[in-house]
């Protein structure tokens, strides 16, 4: 389109794709989620409310939001607007671990508990 901005995304898997910043429409959000983990989805969950790996109360104008699970060694997953196609959060098991270790407030989940 003549005259409209982009923004470029560049998700870990360097496949980057332009997306029309004037309508913040991009990817459907299965195809934004497949260019940020290369293993196949597992599971999809739909949040009608924050969780405690995306608390930020900015995010409830996002949603539903779109919880993709990845059968990978990692246990990633990836939040995504569904109605953007926008990446807003992205965690692995490890990582979640971590946080719940390391942060009180998170702590109050068990560590086997964190890759739910």
């Amino acid at each position: 389109m003549r005259g409209a901005r982009w923004r470029r995304d560049t998700p870990p898997s360097g496949r980057q794709h332009a997306v029309a910043a004037h309508h913040r429409r991009g990817l459907p959000p299965p195809r934004v989620a497949t260019a940020w983990c290369d293993a196949p989805i597992a599971a999809v969950d739909t949040l009608r409310d924050l969780d405690q790996w995306i608390p930020f109360g900015r995010l409830r104008e996002e949603l539903p939001i779109l919880r993709f699970r990845f059968a990978d060694a990692d246990h990633t997953q990836l939040y995504v607007a569904s109605r953007t196609g926008e990446v807003l959060q992205r965690t692995t098991l490890k990582e979640r671990i971590w946080a719940a270790q390391a942060h009180p407030a998170l702590g109050l989940l068990h560590p086997t508990q964190a890759g739910r």
